[in-house]
């Protein structure tokens, strides 16, 4: 009898956690399912502006996609004339010019400060890990105001150069950190059997780790060019404005950010619809480099796991 009573029991106790676990599965599931239905709701209220965005700017910046657009300069629409607007050859040169400089400027620095931050690990290195962290959050128009005041003083005069500059002080950062993180990911394994094998330590970064650590360092390049693209602010105040096409970076130049910035306080109607041409050809840009980044890395993660 004790038996079949403690069986009995052991049956109830059963029970009880069964629906005990029951109920807090029903409570979890409608818990997903109410958080699932607000996420959805927030999407669906992030990509409605989106949507709309994307199709004023195709619908009213795709009439003007044609080869003169990209050839002619930027011309001035008078009263006579309020639709003479030209087109952006200035301003695609100046931010080419502008970005690719700051390319330049910024990429290397950026991988010798991550390479630095990877291999020195003390107090110094984590609170300037830290602040680069910090720095990436601060408005972008501190670097233009930076810049400014620093061509102020020594009495730099306004060009292409200086927003390379304020786009280079932007970027860095950027760098610095994926290129940290990418030698973070390259396997220990690898490291280990390279200074067993008696490799220096400069020489094993060069030669195991960096081609390692590039299907991470190379995309980060091409998403801080792509918001080096996109920004007005750096560049607004230290790059002047030139409405001729120009070559030298130390001549002052346009960039398509700019202009919109400019054009969208004109008079002229035809002039203010010019800035959604602009803005389809910076997002179109901003689209492939986007596009190349996870392109590279999505094969060199493939060839990497190969």
């Amino acid at each position: 009898m004790s038996v079949i009573v403690e069986s009995d029991q052991e049956a109830q106790a059963r029970a009880h956690i069964q629906g005990l676990i029951a109920r807090r599965f029903q409570r979890r599931r409608v818990l997903s399912w109410v958080s699932l239905s607000f996420v959805g709701l927030a999407l669906l209220v992030a990509l409605f502006p989106l949507y709309s965005i994307l199709e004023q700017t195709v619908a009213i910046g795709g009439h003007y996609m044609r080869l003169s657009f990209f050839t002619q300069n930027e011309l001035s629409p008078t009263v006579q004339h309020p639709n003479l607007v030209g087109g952006i050859n200035n301003a695609l040169v100046g931010t080419l010019i502008i970005v690719a400089v700051a390319v330049v400027l910024s990429v290397p620095l950026g991988i010798v400060g991550g390479i630095a931050l990877f291999e020195f690990d003390n107090k110094f290195v984590a609170t300037m890990r830290s602040a680069l962290f910090s720095i990436l959050a601060m408005p972008s128009i501190l670097y233009g105001l930076f810049v400014l005041i620093l061509a102020a003083s020594f009495k730099l005069p306004f060009g292409a150069y200086l927003g390379s500059i304020a786009l280079a002080i932007l970027m860095i950062p950027m760098v610095a950190i994926v290129t940290f993180e990418g030698l973070g990911e390259v396997p220990r394994l690898h490291v280990e059997a390279g200074l067993a094998l008696g490799a220096q330590r400069l020489s094993l970064m060069r030669r195991v780790m960096l081609p390692e650590a590039r299907g991470r360092i190379l995309p980060g390049a091409l998403l801080a060019a792509s918001r080096a693209i996109g920004e007005t602010a750096p560049v607004l105040f230290v790059i002047g404005s030139n409405s001729y096409t120009s070559w030298n970076p130390f001549s002052q130049v346009e960039s398509l950010p700019t202009v919109i910035y400019s054009d969208l306080a004109s008079n002229y109607p035809a002039v203010r619809a010019e800035c959604w041409a602009m803005g389809l050809v910076a997002m179109t840009i901003i689209l492939i480099f986007n596009l190349a980044a996870r392109s590279y890395f999505a094969w060199s993660s493939r060839e990497l796991a190969g």
